[in-house]
């Protein structure tokens, strides 16, 4: 037999054998990631993942509110890639100014935490 196929074989028989073992030696594998609903926070900046359908930016830090500030995101593909969520903008501010309204499902976002607390997600 060809050496190369010789080596593939016992390459796929060794992952074949092994993959059972480091799947239970990895229980975070198993975790369903997503079922995370209570996260901590503290106090400046957090950088937090939303796995949640697209919702407004106050219905989903609903639980924090009053004890955060700011909420940052990134959008890679635009050409002012920063979205902000800013409360310490006074209430008359023009729209323009506040230009993060949605957290969308798989991106990340900074939050500034005035006080430590616990975000309990919706």
């Amino acid at each position: 037999m060809n050496r190369n196929i010789v080596l593939l074989l016992a390459l796929v028989l060794l992952v074949a054998l092994c993959a059972p073992a480091l799947a239970d030696s990895q229980p975070w594998r198993k975790a369903d990631l997503f079922a995370v609903r209570s996260v901590p926070m503290v106090e400046g900046w957090n950088l937090v993942g939303w796995t949640g359908d697209e919702v407004l930016v106050e219905d989903a830090l609903a639980s924090i509110a009053g004890k955060y500030d700011q909420v940052y995101g990134y959008d890679a593909f635009d050409d002012n890639p920063w979205r902000i969520y800013d409360l310490t903008l006074a209430q008359e501010r023009p729209d323009f100014l506040r230009t993060l309204w949605t957290m969308q499902r798989g991106r990340g976002y900074w939050v500034r935490c005035v006080e430590p607390c616990v975000w309990e997600l919706p």
